[in-house]
C-alpha cells in the first residue's frame, strides 16, 4: 500500500514513512516489504534530486493504517502537516524553521494556492517511479517473482513472525489542529 495524502506541503518537509525503523522512535518497522518500499523512495529522492529525507514514523495518524493492521506493506511520502519545521530541516530544505509544514492544514486556507510546487514534483516523480518499479516486480515485498503464482504457504512464510500495530483510537483520520 502506498499512502501519498500529503505531497506538496508549502513548507515542505521531505518525509518517508520509516518501514525498516532504522530511525529506532515510536512503533516498530512496518510489515515485511516496507523497508524495500521506504528504500525505493529513499534512494530514488536521493539521486534524482540529490535530497536527503528524513524518516516519519506509521504513528496511526493516516491511511495506512488498515493496511499495517492486516501485514500489507506499507510505505509513502508526507511533506508535513501542522508540525513545526526545525532549524536543521530548513538548512537541509530550505523553508522557514520555527512554522508549521502546512500553516493551512486542514483550515479554510488549504487550497490549490497552498503548494510548494517543487515539493510536489519531487513526490510525484518518485510515486510514479515506485509504483512503475511495483508494476513490474513485486518480488521484493511479498517474494513473488513476475509471472508467478502465489503460494499461500510461501506467503505465510514471509509474514510469520510479523509484528502488527496495536488498534488505535480514531487510527483511520488524522488529528486536526484547531482551526480559527
Amino acid at each position: 500500500y502506498f499512502n501519498f495524502d500529503m505531497i506538496g506541503s508549502p513548507n515542505a518537509a521531505y518525509f518517508v514513512y520509516d518501514g525498516d525503523d532504522s530511525d529506532g522512535v515510536g512503533a516498530p518497522e512496518g510489515p515485511y516489504g516496507s523497508a524495500d518500499i521506504e528504500k525505493t523512495f529513499v534512494d530514488f529522492i536521493k539521486k534524482q534530486y540529490k535530497i536527503t529525507t528524513q524518516g516519519t514514523d506509521f504513528d496511526g495518524r493516516s491511511d495506512y493504517g488498515p493496511f499495517i493492521e492486516v501485514g500489507i506493506p506499507s510505505g509513502g511520502l508526507f511533506t508535513g502537516a501542522e508540525g513545526i519545521k526545525t532549524e536543521e530541516q530548513a538548512k537541509l530544505w530550505g523553508g522557514k524553521a520555527g512554522v508549521a509544514y502546512d500553516p493551512c492544514y486542514h483550515a479554510k486556507c488549504d487550497n490549490l494556492g497552498n503548494l510548494d510546487r517543487k515539493a510536489l514534483e519531487v513526490n510525484s516523480d518518485a510515486m510514479a517511479w515506485a509504483i512503475a518499479n511495483y508494476a513490474l516486480s513485486t518480488e521484493k515485498v511479498n517474494g513473488i517473482k513476475p509471472g508467478g503464482k502465489k503460494s499461500k504457504a510461501a506467503i505465510a512464510k514471509l509474514r510469520a513472525g510479523e509484528r502488527v500495530l496495536p488498534k488505535v483510537a480514531n487510527s483511520h483520520a488524522h488529528e486536526h489542529a484547531a482551526v480559527s
